[in-house]
């Protein structure tokens, strides 16, 4: 007697529905969005970090120019030392400024790229032939009502 081969299925828990194909790809997007949006704070976190990096340069090169002042005045003349902590006052500036300038650029490429990925999500839910509008809606997390 010839039987059709049956097709092999893959094991599941007893009175546990099948994943439908929303709740996959709900997942699946759930886990991109949150990505992106890791990417974005993450830019923002680093862009602050760039103006905390650059005031504390800048105050840590702005102090010996305060003592040096500091050191004029009981003298009651300014000499070569002030001169020396402005130059220096104003190097750490400058240096403060490009570090400072550098890491914050470095947050808004990192915030790019976490909001690329998110637009790119967007469009690929979109376009998605496997979802409602209501669906589609409810995966990018836009409030319907």
């Amino acid at each position: 007697m010839n039987t059709p081969p049956t097709i092999p299925q893959l094991p599941t828990k007893a009175n546990e529905p099948e994943p439908s194909i929303f709740a996959a790809l709900a997942r699946r997007y759930k886990d991109a969005y949150r990505v992106a949006r890791f990417a974005i704070r993450l830019g923002e976190i680093v862009k602050i970090a760039g103006f905390i990096v650059a005031g504390v340069l800048a105050l840590g090169g702005a102090l010996p120019l305060l003592g040096a002042f500091a050191q004029a005045a009981q003298a009651k003349q300014i000499g070569a030392g002030v001169l020396l902590s402005f130059m220096w006052a104003a190097g750490a500036l400058i240096f403060a400024a490009l570090i400072g300038g550098f890491v914050f650029v470095l947050g808004i490429l990192v915030s790019a790229q976490g909001q690329t990925l998110l637009a790119s999500l967007d469009a690929a839910v979109n376009g998605s032939p496997s979802l409602n509008e209501d669906e589609k809606l409810a995966v990018m997390g836009v409030q319907t009502r």
